[in-house]
């Protein structure tokens, strides 16, 4: 077993959450520590965290890592040196190896990660579409306001080229630059839907 590892098994992420200024409430959830927000959507469980607002994701060494600014390395022997494990000889060897093994753990995580929620925003951008049609569709039965009925259509037109242009047409970088920008309304998009339950079914 790796110091990482033992890290990992030994350390409560909860009791590592307080320490680090994070509130978590008795259901496991915070405000995220990433990105700002007024409605806790940090989930504390199996000694994992997760954002459902942003994607961010990981295990207690990560979340250190993330909160402090530092490397997983530095993330874990400052967990080390707080509770006494002594796992850490000093061995430049040794750190190294530590590193690349976790590095190369940490991306495989973050790549599932993503692909997990490229997927969901795929799913999240149909329910949407379809939402906005059925409000179009509807509208001289609802006669509703002609100005609301104008933003529909033209955030249905624009959804529909998001999705045509990044899920069917484009790549990987596609996916990546959709992420960086749209992922705060895509989080959004998620809570509303949770909350109403009119997602579409992957």
């Amino acid at each position: 077993m790796t110091a990482f590892e033992v890290i990992k098994d030994a350390v409560d992420i909860i009791e590592v959450a307080g320490r680090y200024g994070v509130e978590v409430d008795r259901k496991g959830k915070a405000l995220c520590f990433i990105h700002c927000e007024k409605t806790p959507s940090l989930m504390f469980k199996n000694n994992r965290f997760h954002c459902f607002g942003c994607c961010a994701d990981g295990d207690v060494i990560d979340f250190v890592a993330a909160v402090r600014g530092i490397s997983i390395l530095e993330a874990a022997k400052e967990l080390d040196g707080q509770y006494g494990l002594q796992l850490f000889d000093n061995n430049p060897g040794r750190d190294e190896a530590f590193r690349m093994v976790h590095q190369n753990e940490r991306e495989k995580r973050r790549l599932q990660s993503f692909g997990e929620w490229e997927r969901q925003a795929c799913i999240i951008l149909a329910s949407y579409c379809k939402m906005l049609r059925k409000y179009i569709d509807g509208f001289e039965q609802a006669y509703g306001s002609i100005e609301i009925y104008a933003l529909a259509l033209a955030e249905l037109n624009y959804i529909e080229y998001l999705y045509t242009s990044v899920f069917i047409e484009g790549g990987f970088e596609d996916y990546v630059e959709f992420y960086r920008t749209h992922a705060y309304e895509i989080g959004a998009l998620n809570e509303f839907f949770n909350e109403n339950g009119e997602i579409e079914d992957a």
